[in-house]
């Protein structure tokens, strides 16, 4: 099971959303914070918490070696997003 705890809006296109989610796991809960929530030319995509090294490339501290569940946690956290922005309005409409 797969729950969003945070969601926090971001206003720096691409970066639209930062977030946190629970995971339950065999070991117990697994806590991820800061993933990030991106939209560009009608592409969405879910960055995980990292940094950027001093070569300029990106390090994720978190990652999941299944692709097929990667992409069923981005699907979960975009549709929290687009559910918390429907009850939460902002000033421009809703990007997607």
């Amino acid at each position: 099971m797969l729950e969003v705890t945070k969601i926090r809006p971001l206003d720096k296109a691409p970066l639209v959303a930062s977030l946190s989610i629970k995971i339950d796991t065999e070991f117990g809960v697994l806590s991820i914070n800061d993933l990030l929530l991106f939209i560009a030319d009608r592409k969405k995509w879910l960055g995980m918490p990292g940094k950027k090294t001093d070569n300029g490339k990106y390090f994720n501290y978190v990652f999941f070696d299944d692709r097929e569940k990667l992409n069923e946690i981005a699907n979960q956290a975009f549709e929290e997003y687009k559910k918390y922005l429907e009850n939460n309005p902002q000033p421009d409409s809703l990007p997607f």
